[in-house]
């Protein structure tokens, strides 16, 4: 029994192989996130300095009313009633 494969079957090139059209979809997915997240965060301190006008310290008082909200809202979503253990 020949089990050897044909001619006309070409062989997969290995170089390319691994980029199948899901993962460069997820790829570009990543892409498009990252720039809609971190671009507009290092443009911010930019944008509230030279557009309003508004002093760096405008900046400082944004990121502490956000991280004190953040604060906030963690700990209410971990003492909700319904995520307390029955036994505890």
């Amino acid at each position: 029994m020949d089990t050897e494969a044909p001619d006309n079957v070409p062989e997969p090139d290995v170089r390319t192989a691994w980029l199948t059209p899901a993962s460069g979809a997820i790829g570009v997915a990543s892409l498009l996130s990252d720039l809609g997240h971190e671009v507009p965060t290092s443009l911010l301190p930019s944008f509230l300095t030279v557009t309003p006008g508004a002093p760096a310290a405008a900046l400082g008082l944004i990121e502490g009313l956000l991280a004190a909200w953040m604060v906030v809202a963690l700990i209410a979503f971990l003492v909700t009633p319904s995520r307390s253990r029955a036994g505890a």
